[in-house]
């Protein structure tokens, strides 16, 4: 997590994300105009951005166990902003072409849910316990008489 922050954070993937034309800038959001509007405005490796965005990643780790965000002294000089090398890499540079996330669908996540495959498999590849096949499902209500 800190080397994402340090990185730019959620926003600066988004921008990453979005210089290879893979977001839908126009969409609204609760703190900002549009998702376009907060990335300017939040992406570090964006001229756009204001200077609380950079500020926030300058936070480095403490070493002091706290509750408390952002309560410690410990600074990093500056921001990583290496889109080749550094923790958050432009698309060009990702560390793989696919991607570190898939979508699965199943007994515990009808509706689906984003996992990172590399997690939910043991060293030989294979994923261990139940799973729930689409063929085998049986029938439900439909969905707008299923209780929450």
């Amino acid at each position: 997590m800190e080397d994402v922050n340090h990185a730019g954070g959620i926003f600066t993937i988004l921008g990453a994300l979005d210089r290879a034309g893979l977001m839908h800038r126009d969409v609204a959001t609760v703190h900002a105009p549009t998702l376009g509007a907060a990335i300017d405005a939040n992406d570090i490796r964006r001229k756009s951005a204001g200077n609380d965005a950079a500020r926030r990643t300058l936070t480095a780790p403490g070493g002091v166990r706290t509750t408390v965000a952002f309560s410690q002294d410990k600074y990093y000089a500056e921001p990583d902003t290496d889109g080749k090398t550094g923790c958050i890499r432009e698309v060009e540079h990702a560390y793989s072409k696919d991607g570190g996330l898939a979508v699965l669908y199943g007994n515990l996540a009808e509706e689906g849910c984003i996992v990172r495959p590399p997690a939910s498999t043991n060293r030989s590849g294979a994923s261990k316990g139940p799973r729930a096949s689409s063929t085998r499902r049986k029938k439900r209500a439909p969905r707008s008489w299923r209780m929450r």
